[in-house]
């Protein structure tokens, strides 16, 4: 097999697994795509340990905190205006693949589905917070669960057809429409319904009836409000919308292309050319802060708009200068080094981590302060 083209070795790693037959051993996957050499480590929780830290029985620590410490008033979930979670596919970052969820995420949503209960739920159910935990993060690890799910259709079909077109449909259909124009690629919205659609299976005899139809609710009203890429997902959420949907985006996935040419609805007779790898538990993970995973270089995921930096900038006593490239803009403060950012709508990690040392903060704080805006 020829190793020049890198996905052709993520597909050969990847032959057992999927159940592929291709002769030989499964090689190593590839390296992650990015300008920093320093190896990768992240100090985390994999979703395993954390399922089975998960128990039926009650146990001092998953008492419910003080009631004081839980909103009494609904607060919905805006899955836009922080980071919560995110997908690293293999196409960009080989051995480094995986679903990350922040501890900071997770606790928010927490606090989101708290406030969709009743107080007597709080008072009564002894495993109230471990419940609401565990309800928290089947919501954000399905959603990156489909993005999982969409790269392993992308390289099963790759497989059969010995077209590799995942990184042309990263970039001229998800990136190119993600916020100029949402409605020309629906990944996000389909992930959304996605995890409409399986969330009560997901919580089924795990959480209390009533922590699940708050889930349910809590998601429905998200949906409502999402605006953006997210928009719309509430009309996916039945069967056939759903299925259209996800038929339209395997073409466009498979040619590379916003309007593909030919209709791949055959597809729909393959369902388990979506189905998620068998350890993808295993590569699911809590991550303490932003600052841990801040030498993967992701500009797929990791990303703040620029009018939104812009004004942390301008509060740290900062403004734009007539300096800079075609490309860039220089901002300047008397006596501090200067920011450069780039003229895109959102900043990539690079520009984020090299803005947060030039102010003295993490990377993670720089994130949440900008995406509280």
């Amino acid at each position: 097999m020829n190793h020049k083209n890198p996905d052709e070795r993520i597909i050969e790693w990847l032959a057992l697994e999927n159940e592929l037959e291709v002769s030989g051993t499964p090689i190593e996957p590839p390296s992650a795509e990015s300008d920093e050499s320093e190896k990768v480590y992240i100090p985390t929780q994999t979703y395993n340990v954390f399922e089975k830290s998960y128990s039926k029985q009650a146990v001092s620590e998953d008492l419910p905190l003080e009631k004081s410490l839980w909103p009494k008033e609904r607060m919905p979930i805006d899955l836009q205006k922080h980071f919560l979670a995110w997908y690293q596919p293999m196409h960009f970052y080989g051995e480094n693949w995986g679903i990350y969820v922040l501890h900071t995420g997770l606790n928010e949503i927490m606090q989101n589905l708290a406030s969709y209960c009743s107080q007597i739920e709080m008072n009564t159910n002894p495993k109230f917070k471990s419940e609401i935990r565990f309800a928290a993060w089947q919501l954000l690890f399905l959603h990156e669960e489909f993005h999982h799910k969409l790269e392993m259709f992308a390289l099963r079909s790759a497989r059969l057809s010995g077209k590799h077109s995942y990184r042309l449909y990263n970039q001229n259909v998800y990136l190119a429409t993600k916020n100029l124009s949402p409605s020309s690629c629906q990944e996000e919205a389909i992930c959304d319904a996605y995890v409409f659609r399986n969330i009560g299976n997901k919580l089924s005899k795990k959480v209390s009836k009533e922590i699940r139809s708050a889930s349910t609710l809590a998601w429905h009203d998200y949906m409502i409000r999402a605006t953006g890429p997210y928009a719309g997902s509430l009309k996916l959420v039945n069967k056939n919308s759903f299925e259209n949907a996800v038929n339209k985006l395997f073409d466009q996935i498979i040619t590379g292309t916003i309007l593909p040419k030919s209709s791949s609805l055959e597809w729909g007779l393959f369902p388990e050319f979506l189905n998620s790898l068998p350890h993808l538990k295993a590569n699911t993970f809590l991550v303490d802060d932003l600052s841990s995973t801040a030498n993967l270089g992701n500009l797929l995921h990791l990303a703040l708009p620029k009018r939104k930096l812009e004004k942390v900038i301008t509060m740290y006593g900062y403004s734009k200068s007539n300096e800079g490239d075609g490309s860039h803009e220089k901002w300047k403060k008397a006596g501090s080094p200067f920011i450069l950012l780039t003229k895109n709508r959102e900043q990539s990690l690079a520009v984020i981590k090299s803005t947060a040392r030039t102010l003295g903060m993490k990377v993670d704080d720089l994130a949440r302060e900008t995406r509280n805006l």
